[in-house]
């Protein structure tokens, strides 16, 4: 007979995160190369309620309850669902960085509108436009409630 131990520690325990509402945030990063230069370009989309799952040791449970932000990605957590999102903002990171003539090829790229302001969807931005959605970062700000899974 073989015995198959567990890797996870015994202290870990497993919890349901929810998130205070309007203070979920996911940051998506968007990478391409632009006149022969890496961009990277950030998505933040702010959500009336969020729910996830994470694991932890049952000693930082205080120290994850009163983080602001938490990030959910820090506790390699899962996303069980957001609601009701709206754009927040946008950035190309290092934007000075590049030439008048490079920035105008970037903001082509990201923005349909020539006032900046509103990127285009995610569809159009992969399939059309050549970027790669690289990471979705997940951030709870004002407090959390952490209930057993």
């Amino acid at each position: 007979m073989t015995t198959i131990e567990s890797t996870e520690s015994p202290n870990m325990v497993s919890y349901s995160v929810c998130a205070e509402k309007n203070s979920t945030y996911t940051n998506e990063y968007y990478s391409n190369t632009i006149c022969g230069k890496h961009v990277v370009f950030i998505i933040t989309t702010n959500w009336r309620w969020g729910e996830f799952h994470i694991t932890i040791d049952e000693a930082e449970r205080e120290k994850v309850e009163e983080m602001n932000p938490l990030i959910i990605n820090d506790y390699s957590g899962e996303v069980d669902s957001t609601t009701d999102g709206w754009f927040d903002s946008a950035e190309i990171k290092n934007i000075d960085s590049y030439s008048d003539e490079e920035k105008i090829a970037i903001y082509e790229s990201v923005y349909e509108d020539k006032e900046r302001q509103l990127p285009y969807d995610s569809c159009i931005l992969e399939d059309e436009n050549g970027w790669n959605l690289d990471d979705t970062i997940y951030e709870v700000y004002g407090g959390v409630e952490l209930e057993l899974d």
